[in-house]
């Protein structure tokens, strides 16, 4: 197997324009392909900085809100996903959970060899980073602040994993402290979107309806508290409120 391991402590961003375009044709296609609704994505500026805050219930959210917004997007993604040895085990245990004959978890190890090589080539060369790295609990910050700087979309999952169509996960912090480093450093509060995204969790075919709905922006200079971590909070429980409303979740 490769041995494409990350120096996490290193990364920089990298975009491949070409092959971001060619992927997000692909997938442009495809939503052709399907029944989609789609409201708000005007209110994205076509040159201007600013993170979207989606919910997330599956693995195709990332590659159609992809495809449909113009702009080229940096997600954030798992760190397995930028280290061809932790993502060759993230696929071991997700492709050969609950099979017991060894012949094939032989067989889907070695195509792993190849899989885990590919993705990580892919996830690098899109503008991605990587949404959390152990020993440095501000990557995610410091590479969010750099992309920002350029005037860029990024594209963080405020729940951090896997959510369910009919709940929202407890939003996490990080989005709140990327726009509070942002704004107490540079003096500028960057648009954030609320997504609410439908349909991805259903069986993936021609004709599937999926929802995108893009809500007003929420600042974080309109949560500003003397506590950093209280404007944290509130700013992501009403990112949460946001989001929950274009989902149409009640809790």
């Amino acid at each position: 197997m490769g041995t494409h391991q990350l120096k996490f402590s290193d990364f920089k961003p990298k975009l491949n324009l070409g092959l971001y375009r060619n992927w997000q044709k692909r997938f442009q296609r495809h939503l052709g392909w399907m029944k989609v609704r789609v409201s708000g994505i005007e209110k994205i500026s076509e040159n201007a900085p600013g993170i979207l805050a989606p919910n997330h219930i599956n693995w195709k959210d990332i590659p159609l809100l992809g495809g449909l917004i113009q702009r080229p997007v940096s997600f954030a993604a798992a760190r397995q996903f930028f280290d061809e040895e932790l993502c060759h085990k993230f696929l071991d245990q997700y492709l050969a959970r609950g099979i017991c004959n060894a012949t094939i978890k032989n067989g889907i190890h070695r195509f792993n060899d190849f899989l885990s090589k590919f993705l990580v080539e892919r996830v690098t060369r899109m503008g991605s980073i990587p949404a959390k790295v152990e020993f440095n609990k501000f990557s995610l910050v410091d590479s969010a602040k750099s992309i920002l700087q350029q005037n860029k979309l990024m594209c963080v999952f405020p729940e951090g994993t896997l959510g369910t169509p009919d709940k929202l996960r407890r939003f996490k912090l990080g989005i709140a402290k990327i726009l509070y480093d942002y704004y107490i450093e540079f003096h500028k509060s960057i648009p954030t979107f609320p997504i609410g995204i439908t349909g991805t969790d259903k069986f993936y075919h021609p004709g599937m309806q999926l929802g995108f709905y893009v809500g007003k922006p929420i600042f974080i200079d309109e949560f500003i508290e003397s506590s950093e971590r209280e404007t944290l909070i509130n700013f992501v429980n009403e990112l949460r409120n946001r989001v929950q409303k274009l989902v149409k979740i009640d809790e």
